[in-house]
This record gives C-alpha cells, structure tokens and sequence, in this order.
C-alpha cells in the first residue's frame, strides 16, 4: 500500500483517459453541507442516535458496497477512527482497506478485504475477502468502537471551516503544466496543483504535515475533502479524488486524523 502524505499533487487536463471510477459508490455522507458562503457553513444537526449499526457497515463492504461514510466507527475515547479507504490505478491495480487512523500502538490496524488479482485494473470478478472483513469487523467490537455520527463538512478549495473547536483552511495553486501540449501528436497535458491544508493555533496558522498521499494527483474537479470533529481536540480529515493522465487513471480514498490540541502546542 502506497505511503500517504499530505500535500497533494493534483492536476487537470486533457489525457486520453477519464478517471477510472471507483468499483464501489459511496453514498452521500449522512452529515453534510448544506449552504455555504463567505460567512461561514452551515450543516444539518447531527442525529442523537445513528441510523445504522458497524454490523451493518460491514454488511455493506461484503456486498461489495461502501459504509454510510468514509470514517464510519470511532473508537469509545474518540481518539481514533476506523475508516474504509483504498486507491485504484488502470495499470497498477488497486487495494481497499479498513484502515484505523490515530495511536494504536502494537495493535492490528489494517485489513485489506479487496485487491485486483492481476496487478492490473479491477475487471468487476473481485470479491470482498470475507475473512479480512470478519477479522476487522471483530477487532472493532473487541475494542468497543461506535458508529460515527459526528458532523462532517466540505472544505472546498479557498474555504475555511470550523469543526468543534478548530478551524481548518484548504488552498490549492496551479505550479507546472505536464504532458506534451501543443506538440505534434500531442495526445493531453494536464496541470499540476500544490494544495495545502492549514489549522488555526490561536492567532497563527500551521500547515498540517505532508502525510497523506504521496502521489502526484491529476484530473478534475479537485478532490473533495471533508473533515469532522470526534471530540475537542481530534480532527478526521478524507479526501476522495481521482485522476487521470495521459496513459494511466485512477483514484484514492484516505483518511487521516489530527490531534489538533497536540499539533499546535
């Protein structure tokens, strides 16, 4: 599984390939934006009980769909989330996971339940592996994981957001054109972006480090990034994007979370 880093690389352009969808949908987030203007957000309240159970996310994942939301269980001291991530490239093949994101020391923190057979594209015979699904769906209701029904919220490009008690702001600058141009034969180029996401420490910001993905991004619209708060000092952050480039496309699904409280001391 690739390393994940922060800063992503992303790019648009005009490759003779669309981005490769994800084999699964995810549907909507159950908590999401619903206005939003210079002023500020605005977010549909978050429900006192959840409307489905981590039985039921898991249900999904062995019918060969996704959970409510990226980051669907949380841990019962809410300092770590248990999220369904992946990344899927044309030529490289792909992986989907059930990752836990924050401290778990020497515990189990990975499980990959789905993965092309041949080191290429998904060709639609992959199945969730049912073992991986039931030996994660067990380390979490072994370590009393809960649905997670916290607010979550777009952090579109420009924007700023507050979650809890921190507030977060997203940037992306266009650096280099790649790809052949207007060269004979030229068959795309597409445009390569530094983005960046800062949290507010008081009266300063601080860029969060480059941990997240580390693999140059391409295509558009930019990918969405949705961030939410467990509690008064743990930030989840998922971005899901694809890309494409001349010769190759693909996407990713990642999760991070920040313990926003130690970051900005």
């Amino acid at each position: 599984m690739r390393a994940l880093a922060m800063i992503l690389v992303a790019a648009c352009g005009r490759g003779d390939r669309e981005p490769a969808p994800h084999p699964f949908t995810l549907p909507p987030p159950h908590h999401v934006v619903i206005a939003h203007d210079a002023g500020g957000v605005v977010v549909r309240a978050a429900d006192a009980t959840p409307e489905w159970t981590i039985g039921d996310a898991f249900d999904r994942l062995a019918a060969g769909k996704d959970p409510p939301r990226i980051c669907f269980a949380v841990s019962a001291n809410r300092r770590r989330a248990a999220c369904a991530t992946d990344w899927h490239s044309h030529d490289q093949g792909g992986a989907y996971e059930i990752r836990i994101v924050g401290e778990t020391g020497d515990l189990v923190s990975e499980w990959t339940y789905l993965q092309s057979q041949d080191g290429g594209h998904f060709d639609g015979t992959e199945k969730p592996d049912p073992d991986a699904l039931t030996e994660a769906r067990q380390a979490l209701v072994d370590r009393e994981y809960e649905p997670n029904t916290a607010p979550e919220l777009e952090l579109a490009d420009g924007a700023t957001v507050t979650v809890g008690a921190w507030t977060l702001r997203r940037a992306r600058v266009r650096i280099s054109t790649e790809g052949c141009n207007d060269e004979p034969g030229c068959t795309g180029s597409w445009g390569v972006y530094r983005e960046k996401l800062e949290l507010r420490c008081g009266r300063t910001w601080r860029e969060i480090p480059n941990d997240y993905n580390g693999d140059d991004r391409y295509g558009e619209p930019p990918p969405s990034l949705r961030v939410s708060a467990l509690d008064d000092r743990h930030v989840v952050i998922v971005l899901d994007g694809g890309w494409s480039i001349e010769g190759d496309s693909g996407g990713e699904r990642l999760a991070k979370l920040v313990d926003a409280a130690a970051f900005c001391r």
